[in-house]
This record gives C-alpha cells, sequence and structure tokens, in this order.
C-alpha cells in the first residue's frame, strides 16, 4: 500500500526581521561628499613653455673668424737697397784700363800677351789690313801733313787697340805700349848703353831687328840717338820760343821734327811707314 504523503511542516515561517534597515529618515549625514579636494584644473600646468627653444640666439653667425686679408703679408722690404749714396756716374767706366804705359813698365806675363794678341792679328790678316790703312793716308795727306794728324793718329791707335781686345777673352784688357825714347836717350847720353838696341827693351823684345820681311828693319845695334830726343830739345821743337802756338804750327813740329825724327832713327820699313 501506498504510504500517506509526508504531512506539511505546521511550524510558522521565520517572521520578518524587526531590525530590518529602516528607511533612511534623512540622506546620509556621512556621505561621501563631492571631493573637495577634486583636482583641480591643474594651477601648474605646464604653461606654454617659457624656455621655448628661441629663435637660435647662438645661430652661426656670420663667420666672426672670417680668413682675413693677410695680416702677415710680406711687407715691403725693410731693408730694400737704398738709393746710392755715391751718384753712379752717367758713363760706367771701363773694365779695363785705358792708361797707355811704357813697354819697360810691363811685366814678363804683360808683354807675352801682348806678344801673343800681335802675332794673333798678323795670321788673322787684321795687322796688315791696318798698315794699309796708314799707309793710305799717308799717300793721300788725309792724317799726316796736316792739322789733323794728331787726333786722327789717337783715333787709329783706339780702333788698332780695339781690335785687339777683340781677339778674345786673354786679350780684352790688352793695351797698346809705347816707345819712350826719352828716357832711352837720357841712358844712351848717359853712357850706359851704345845704341838703340841696347838701351830700348822694345827694339829687342818686339820681334828684334833685321827680320826679313818686304821691308826689313834698321840696323839698332848700330842706330844712335839724336839730340831732339832730349826732354829740353822736345821742348824747343815742339813750342820755339818767339814762335807762333797755333794749332797748325804746333802739329807741324810735332810730326815733321819729333815724329819723323824716331822714325828716321829706327830706319827700315819704319822710315815708309
Amino acid at each position: 500500500p501506498t504510504d500517506a504523503p509526508t504531512p506539511v511542516p505546521t511550524t510558522v515561517p521565520t517572521a520578518a526581521p524587526t531590525t530590518v534597515t529602516p528607511a533612511p529618515t534623512d540622506a546620509p549625514t556621512t556621505f561621501t561628499p563631492a571631493p573637495t579636494t577634486v583636482t583641480p584644473a591643474p594651477t601648474t600646468v605646464t604653461p606654454a613653455p617659457t624656455t621655448l627653444t628661441p629663435a637660435p640666439t647662438t645661430v652661426t653667425p656670420a663667420p666672426t673668424t672670417v680668413t682675413p686679408a693677410p695680416t702677415t703679408v710680406t711687407p715691403a722690404p725693410t731693408t730694400v737697397t737704398p738709393a746710392p749714396t755715391t751718384v753712379t756716374p752717367t758713363t760706367a767706366p771701363p773694365a779695363c784700363s785705358r792708361t797707355r804705359r811704357s813697354w819697360d813698365s810691363y811685366t814678363a806675363a804683360e808683354k807675352a800677351t801682348y806678344k801673343k794678341a800681335i802675332e794673333t792679328a798678323m795670321n788673322k790678316g787684321y795687322y796688315e789690313t791696318f798698315a794699309k790703312i796708314h799707309r793710305n793716308q799717308m799717300t793721300w795727306y788725309e792724317a799726316h801733313g796736316t792739322c789733323v794728324f794728331l787726333y786722327w793718329h789717337r783715333r787709329f791707335l783706339l780702333g788698332f787697340e780695339n781690335m785687339l781686345r777683340s781677339l778674345g777673352s786673354e786679350f780684352a784688357c790688352v793695351t797698346i805700349p809705347y816707345f819712350d825714347y826719352v828716357q832711352d836717350s837720357v841712358a844712351f847720353r848717359a853712357g850706359t848703353c851704345k845704341s838703340v838696341s841696347s838701351c830700348s827693351a822694345i827694339a829687342r823684345e818686339l820681334a828684334g831687328f833685321k827680320a826679313s820681311f818686304s821691308w826689313n828693319r834698321g840696323d839698332w845695334t848700330k842706330a844712335k840717338f839724336t839730340p831732339d830726343m832730349s826732354h829740353v830739345n822736345i821742348k824747343q821743337t815742339v813750342l820755339p820760343s818767339g814762335k807762333s802756338l797755333t794749332l797748325a804750327d804746333v802739329s807741324s813740329s810735332i810730326e815733321g821734327r819729333v815724329h819723323n825724327s824716331v822714325h828716321n832713327l829706327l830706319g827700315g820699313d819704319m822710315t815708309t811707314a
């Protein structure tokens, strides 16, 4: 048989709690107020940057160290050669002396150089050319027998000397020596020598005497100096007392007496030169 159903409990249900939370009488007095410390709008808000990178104050300026015009430019020399205190003459002096000297004053080396220059001129035909020039002027009386006798011969000797100097560097300072017949005449009269040859070194050393050319030279071993060669006689001949001293007269006396006497004394081809 079927069991009878379990009876419903008779116990009254538990009453609603008497301590139920009453309806609030007031809004809670301790309610969390709206925060009074609400984060305000930031008073320290990052302002517009006061340290904004300004327009660069250190912008690379136009270079202040631009290479300046050199301060060490080579200055005008402070040791510039000053204007000479000894003014250069307008005509430069000759490189070598043009002073003619007696053959007797020449050194052995100077004599050797001069003789070599004459030999070179002869080998080249220049010596003969000058001899012809002199001879032609004698024929036409252009350099002899006129008042230009002294001037012409001075120019002629300069040309001859220039010719010798042009023959080579070793002859660049050659000068034509002169025959000091006055001093040789003094020695002759003093009896220290007996003839032109023994009294005059130039007569012995410039090719000797009696050489066989178209005209022989005189025999200087026998030739004597004449009284015309003394200082006193030359002065009286050239500047005779009581006579006019015009250029023509003096030139004539020098050529006809002193000059010709030496040519005649030497003889040979010198009497025709």
